[in-house]
């Protein structure tokens, strides 16, 4: 039985590995109003504004956007040892990642390191 507790615990909290999905609001926050609304650690926020992705890195996190596909632009965020990636689809307002929490009233998705 307390197996089983610890396994409950660990998904809650998203230790499992399996990529979460949150749904954004539209939102014209600003890049830094939408980091400071995040938790500490976060390595970066994404906020959408007319269909289009605003991304803000902490400070030393680099940032890199894969548009290829129209419909879902995937972001890593690294700095150091740490990295994140989050899959964003501007036209459902979602954004997936291991470690992605909302904040701000929903109008921000913060993602942690994988």
């Amino acid at each position: 039985m307390r197996s089983l507790a610890v396994v409950l615990l660990l998904a809650a909290l998203g230790a499992t590995g399996e990529p979460v999905t949150v749904t954004v609001g539209p939102s014209n926050i600003g890049f830094e109003q939408a980091l400071a609304a995040c938790p500490p650690g976060t390595l970066g926020s994404i906020s959408l504004s007319l269909g289009h992705v605003r991304v803000h890195g902490a400070t030393g996190v680099d940032t890199d956007i894969d548009d290829a596909n129209l419909n879902a632009q995937t972001i890593t965020l690294s700095k150091g040892s740490q990295s994140g990636t989050a899959t964003v689809n501007a036209v459902k307002n979602t954004v997936t990642a291991k470690h992605v929490t909302l904040a701000s009233r929903r109008r921000v998705a913060c993602v942690a390191p994988d």
